[in-house]
């Protein structure tokens, strides 16, 4: 396979197999299930896949996991509602999402709402299910003093990731809350470092993930132009790019920093200005050939990698792939999708009926 064939059925089979498991090297992610499912989903999405998809039943499991308001708590006051990793404390199915008593230690984590929400975006769900009420309150109480947002609620780490994660859901859910937008932009701003980038808390390190996260909060805040100096971020973005793109300075590239950086140029309006053919250059050496990326040339595949490696090739528009919101890090579901389903169909056939010569020529050479 040369560098520069975009192995679609490969990545295809890569994606579908973590619809139905989690393979023994990430088995140790259980707290993450509802995040690798993303991956898995949306990049079968990407890749025009969605046949694979029992949508009707991952629909049903992705409710199964909100948690809703104690029966008992009649004004939805509860500060852990929103969505659980997976079913990691054997709390009861509920996909109906019927309000019953609550467990505990039985709490909802930010980043899992909006993978949650994100799924049920992509595959198509009305949200009718999600008690709007109940996961607003409780993401609005994860917002402290200083503006940021933690994971969970109770003692937990605040950082940029959360507060984006936050900004995605009062989007989805067309609803802001009690949610102190002015306060949020204060604290993101003064997560600027003074090279132009952003870390994940004041006076930390500026790099591509969070830099993204505090762009991308401050787009879907309408608060862009709270930004002192556009231009002194995007030279930072732009000066990431070695061959592919690096997380931070005087490091390696790295696979998804093609879309952490590339999505963050892409919002300030100036992606044009990025070596194209290098980007690809980068993401292909990284490609796998049983389908996947990974975040280095010759390292094994995982799905966060595998996921932005191709994330990174649409914000290119390259392989037919679907245009991304890179707002929401998945498919623009406002365009009409390529026709890649058919593509993939022949391309299948097309690699069928070559392996078929390829054996039908060993047999008569032996």
């Amino acid at each position: 396979m040369s560098k520069k064939e975009f192995n679609r059925r490969a990545h295809i089979e890569y994606f579908n197999l973590y619809l139905n498991m989690l393979p023994q090297p990430i088995q140790s992610m259980e707290s993450n299930r509802m995040t690798i499912l993303y991956f898995a989903i949306s990049g079968l999405d990407m890749l025009g896949a969605t046949d694979r998809i029992k949508s009707k039943e991952v629909i049903e499991w992705v409710y199964a996991q909100q948690i809703v308001p104690d029966s008992k708590d009649e004004n939805k006051l509860s500060e852990n509602c929103g969505f659980r990793c997976g079913p990691l404390f054997g709390c009861d199915y509920n996909p109906e999402c019927s309000r019953t008593s609550t467990y505990t230690y039985d709490r909802a984590h930010v980043a899992m709402t909006y993978t949650a929400l994100s799924i049920l975006k992509i595959l198509g769900d009305d949200l009718e299910r999600i008690d709007s009420e109940a996961v607003v309150n409780a993401t609005a109480k994860l917002q402290q003093e200083d503006g940021s947002v933690a994971a969970i609620s109770g003692i937990s780490e605040t950082d940029l990731r959360y507060m984006y994660c936050s900004c995605v859901i009062y989007t989805f859910l067309d609803n802001w809350g009690t949610f102190d937008i002015e306060k949020a932009t204060k604290y993101i701003l003064s997560c600027q470092s003074y090279d132009g980038g952003f870390g994940l808390v004041p006076n930390g390190e500026s790099h591509g993930g969070s830099s993204y996260c505090a762009i991308a909060s401050l787009a879907l805040m309408n608060k862009l132009d709270s930004l002192p100096d556009k231009d002194f971020v995007i030279d930072w973005l732009l000066r990431k790019q070695t061959i592919g793109f690096q997380g931070r300075v005087n490091k390696p590239p790295d696979t998804c920093y093609s879309f952490w950086v590339g999505a963050s140029l892409e919002i300030l309006g100036s992606y044009e200005l990025i070596d194209y053919d290098q980007n690809e250059q980068y993401i292909f050496c990284c490609q796998d050939k049983l389908g996947g990326f990974s975040k280095w040339s010759r390292s094994k595949p995982d799905p966060l990698h595998s996921y932005f490696g191709i994330c990174g090739l649409s914000l290119m528009d390259k392989f037919n792939l679907p245009k991304i919101n890179p707002l929401y890090g998945f498919r623009d579901l406002t365009l009409e999708r390529p026709k890649i389903q058919e593509e993939t169909k022949e391309n299948e056939n097309e690699e069928k009926e070559n392996e078929k010569k390829e054996k039908e020529e060993k047999e008569k050479e032996n």
